[in-house]
């Protein structure tokens, strides 16, 4: 293979790499106002407002906590966040990993998280799947796994 061609294959390998990392105005968009309902979602969490928590979640949500079955609708989510609460579950930290958009009404999170319950910092990573309903990103998924001590 000649130098000349080396260039051309690298110079290729740099434009698809550029071209796939590049993002459209309107996913860019998309992506920071998930970013900011989930700010949001975290600041209802460390104020323990359960109607607050749950307000974040779509009508119809499920809910997968590890170690339990799934949780539907609002209604059984704010027990879930009612009992943690009681528990002592407390100043939550979460980190965005990846967002990825399923089209322009949906998109994955996947994080990090560091949560104190009972006074131990517990480490865990959480998978969202975000939809736009009636104009605003809610949880329609959530599952979340504790890794273990912080």
């Amino acid at each position: 293979m000649t130098s000349a061609t080396v260039r051309k294959l690298v110079a290729l390998a740099v434009l698809l790499l550029v071209c796939g990392l590049a993002r459209p105005a309107a996913v860019q968009a998309q992506d920071a106002s998930v970013a900011m309902r989930l700010q949001g979602f975290v600041a209802a969490l460390n104020a323990r407002d359960v109607q607050a928590v749950v307000g974040f979640y779509a009508r119809d949500a499920a809910l997968f906590p590890p170690q339990a079955g799934h949780l539907v609708g609002r209604d059984q989510i704010a027990r879930h966040y009612a009992a943690a609460f009681q528990a002592g579950l407390e100043g939550l930290d979460a980190r965005i990993l990846e967002l990825r958009q399923l089209g322009p009404d949906a998109v994955v999170a996947i994080g990090a998280t560091t949560i104190r319950a009972g006074g131990q910092a517990i480490a865990a990573r959480f998978l969202h799947i975000w939809r736009s309903e009636d104009g605003q990103w809610v949880i329609s998924r959530d599952i979340y796994n504790v890794i273990g001590p912080a």
